[in-house]
């Protein structure tokens, strides 16, 4: 996951040198609200309106560095909805002063151009806009009528203002796994380059609407394979599939073109933390196991004692 991110900042910045072990990734969800409520949503909320105090993270940041002997840290900021935090771009621009990267993790519903704006003068890195299908048919089927027109206009705005944009498609047997084509084309009409491909998780929202939607075995090597071969006629586009099982799809070198990066490396207990709304501490997001606490003890005592 880190190797991913350092590509997108060194496309951002125009550096050319990093060591790829110096960037480690916290995923931290800003608030526990809202405004959709996606099929497949993995988090269980208890949707109340209390807030992650991000100074609870910032002010262990160098004992922290200190301990992993990371030298950056990438800020995935998500929520609930992040862009609902009113204070969003205090957020951001307190993060980046400290010398950290940002990530804005959004549906990208209320990205209208003065927002966009204000996102861009924060000095966000990249932005990550969920979309879930190449259609309104099927993206609305997912998260709600409405809202793929809107965050149509959301990834076009943050093109016109050139934040960097990476497409959040995750995938769902029996309801898009054909739509692997039609986004990376829809990533090329909107001028995106880059998509992150996920497998979706039998979790949360996804147990009640999806119980037989989560790929396995030959379904999952084929949709590898699909994303494989038709990732050769989008050169231009930065395709990631984040998931571990991509490792075992066994692929020659000259099967697959170098924009399309399949075999991800391992970062549960490497490089990544994630934290929720209430200050639980989890080695992987989606894996519902709750490490530790910040409001209990510190980052340090969870990554080095937690079992």
């Amino acid at each position: 996951m880190y190797r991913y991110f350092l590509y997108i900042i060194n496309k951002i910045s125009g550096e050319t040198k990093m060591n790829k072990a110096t960037l480690f990734n916290l995923q931290v969800e800003l608030n526990d609200i809202c405004n959709l409520e996606c099929k497949h949503c993995y988090q269980v909320r208890a949707k109340n309106k209390e807030e992650l105090d991000v100074n609870l993270i910032l002010n262990q940041i160098n004992e922290f560095k200190a301990i992993t002997g990371f030298e950056k840290f990438f800020f995935r900021l998500s929520g609930g909805e992040a862009t609902l935090r009113k204070d969003l771009f205090k957020i951001i621009r307190e993060i980046i002063s400290q010398g950290h990267l940002v990530e804005l993790m959004t549906n990208g519903m209320f990205l209208d151009l003065p927002f966009v704006y204000a996102l861009k003068a924060t000095g966000v890195n990249v932005c990550q806009v969920s979309m879930d299908g190449c259609t309104s048919q099927t993206h609305d089927y997912i998260r709600g009528k409405g809202s793929f027109d809107k965050t149509i206009k959301g990834i076009k705005n943050l093109v016109k203002v050139g934040i960097p944009v990476e497409i959040k498609f995750t995938i769902i047997k029996g309801v898009n796994t054909q739509d692997i084509r039609s986004m990376f084309e829809l990533c090329q009409s909107l001028g995106v380059k880059h998509i992150a491909i996920a497998r979706f998780i039998l979790a949360g929202n996804g147990i009640t609407n999806f119980s037989e939607g989560n790929l396995i075995g030959n379904e999952m090597r084929e949709v590898f394979y699909s994303i494989i071969e038709n990732g050769k006629d989008f050169t231009e586009l930065d395709i990631r599939v984040r998931d571990q099982l991509g490792r075992i799809v066994p692929i020659e070198n000259n099967q697959i073109t170098e924009n399309v990066h399949i075999n991800q490396r391992s970062y549960v207990g490497l490089s990544y933390l994630a934290f929720d709304t209430y200050g639980n501490v989890y080695a992987d997001r989606q894996l519902d196991i709750v490490i530790g606490n910040i409001h209990q003890e510190s980052i340090t005592n969870i990554w080095t004692k937690s079992d």
